[in-house]
């Protein structure tokens, strides 16, 4: 460090304490507990300062003086020079276009672009499943054929027709997975699909009739009716009896017997019928 900057932090540091000195002493003149809680505790220096500026306002500039001081020494330290020099170049720092070019983002696909996405996925998936139960019928009559054949002298026969069946029992739940699967996927796909009546039901095409359920959770007939509304492609409000109070208030209004109570337009209809919603629509 260079004689200079010491000195600046040296003589810095002295007025900085003569100045708390300055403070105390004033504080005891003024009342001896204003004195001790100057001395000993850390906020009270600043409340003292605040209520009794003509007296510390003299230690206080004293102190700030000495502050300036340290600042200075610091500001003309070549480490601390070097080191803003340093941060500066950091941040102008660019990065060359080629090779570290920023990708722009992708916009989300929309709701469309995910349904057809999970449909193709699904039908995918039929296709195969379809496909693997074919072999797996034929599997097993060959099976069916080779156990007929088999003599149980023959050690050779039975080890393979053994490996055969464990095989066939492998796949056998490799297909039962895939059922699994390709019912959760149906599942995803239903429910992008609901999604998606729910957005357009906020902007209902012009002419269309207003469509509003009133259900619950596990109304099995409430299911059946978000699945035709979805199916078909009609928007529509659901509210929930149970977890909605003010849905709950609407529905008793209505004379709500029981979920489903669906309006169409002006007119109304309770639990689920597909013929007559293809009527009221």
């Amino acid at each position: 460090m260079e004689t200079r900057t010491l000195a600046f932090i040296v003589l810095g540091g002295l007025a900085a304490s003569v100045g708390g000195i300055m403070t105390i002493v004033a504080a005891f003149r003024t009342s001896l507990p204003w004195g001790f809680a100057v001395l000993l505790l850390p906020l009270a220096n600043l409340i003292f300062t605040i209520l009794h500026w003509a007296e510390a306002k003299k230690g206080l500039f004293v102190s700030l003086g000495g502050v300036a001081l340290i600042a200075i020494g610091l500001a003309t330290s070549p480490g601390i020079r070097m080191a803003a020099s340093k941060l500066h170049d950091l941040k102008s720092f660019q990065l060359p276009a080629a090779g570290f070019a920023l990708q722009p983002s992708q916009p989300a696909p929309s709701l469309d672009e995910q349904i057809q996405k999970q449909r193709g996925k699904v039908e995918l998936l039929d296709a195969k499943f379809a496909h693997d139960g074919q072999l797996l019928v034929q599997e097993f009559n060959a099976l069916t054929e080779q156990r007929r054949l088999l003599k149980s002298s023959d050690a050779t026969a039975v080890a393979a027709f053994n490996q055969a069946v464990a095989e066939y029992q492998t796949h056998n739940t490799a297909r039962q997975t895939a059922k699994n699967e390709i019912g959760a996927l149906r599942l995803e796909l239903e429910t992008l699909q609901d999604q998606r009546s729910r957005q357009r039901a906020t902007a209902p095409a012009p002419g269309a009739k207003k469509v509003v359920m009133y259900s619950t959770a596990n109304c099995p007939a409430c299911k059946m009716a978000k699945s035709y509304f979805t199916k078909k492609g009609v928007p529509y409000e659901e509210h929930d009896v149970n977890t909605e109070p003010a849905a709950r208030a609407e529905f008793q209004k209505l004379g709500g017997r029981g979920v489903p109570l669906i309006l169409i337009g002006t007119e109304r209809m309770e639990g689920f019928n597909a013929q007559r919603l293809d009527q009221l629509l």
